[in-house]
């Protein structure tokens, strides 16, 4: 279990990253890491078991422009690394979670239809200036976004760790009603207003305008 932590904005910054990875250190105790790229600031907290040694993150590509945070698992990753060599990349580590880079640069966003596993991520494409964020469809590892006012964009493992970078908390009275009519909440649903949760099996994106305006886009991972 790790934690994940991203904003992008024109007031992104990697202090408000690290004050969510600090509200995270329970799940990431083994250490953290950031990268930033001026608008977009990622961040992990990382529990490591697989490769404790070069297994950190952000992951990069070999060129820089494809960024990755991951928490959880992916699954059959061998013959994906293998193939992955074949085409000529150069992974940097034994850790499953690197596929998901080389991946990217191949295939684009069509990459998470080839991932199979428990996971969340997060992945900033340079080529296109976006960000994407997923989870498998069993939702089994979490994440949660908030989109501001000021055009503004921070997910996180966590809805703590979104207020620990300034969102503020407040009770939803639509969630508690959810909660107290139907003993769960909606998928997309938490308890905190402006908080939402990225459904299991979803996909976003969002993308910065020269003008600072900030796009969404939701839909289902095709597999």
């Amino acid at each position: 279990m790790c934690g994940l932590v991203a904003i992008l904005g024109h007031t992104a910054d990697a202090p408000r990253v690290r004050r969510g990875l600090a509200a995270l250190r329970h799940r990431g105790p083994d250490g953290t890491g950031t990268w930033s790229r001026g608008a977009c600031v990622l961040g992990h907290a990382r529990l490591a078991i697989v490769d404790r040694t070069l297994g950190w993150q952000p992951l990069t590509s070999e060129d820089g422009r494809i960024v990755a945070v991951v928490n959880g698992e992916f699954y059959g990753t061998k013959p994906l690394r293998q193939a992955l060599k074949v085409r000529g990349h150069c992974f940097r580590s034994h850790s499953d979670s690197e596929v998901l880079v080389h991946l990217w640069e191949e295939f684009g966003p069509s990459a998470l239809a080839k991932l199979r596993g428990e996971f969340a991520l997060i992945v900033w494409d340079g080529h296109t200036q976006t960000l994407h964020a997923a989870r498998d469809n069993f939702g089994v590892r979490s994440l949660v976004y908030h989109q501001g006012a000021d055009h503004v964009l921070q997910l996180a493992s966590e809805s703590k760790a979104l207020f620990a970078m300034g969102v503020e908390r407040a009770l939803s009275p639509s969630a508690v009603v959810q909660a107290f009519s139907h003993q769960y909440l909606y998928p997309d649903h938490t308890m905190f207003t402006g908080v939402r949760r990225l459904p299991p099996g979803g996909h976003l994106r969002a993308q910065l305008a020269g003008d600072g305006r900030l796009t969404i886009h939701l839909e289902t991972l095709q597999s």
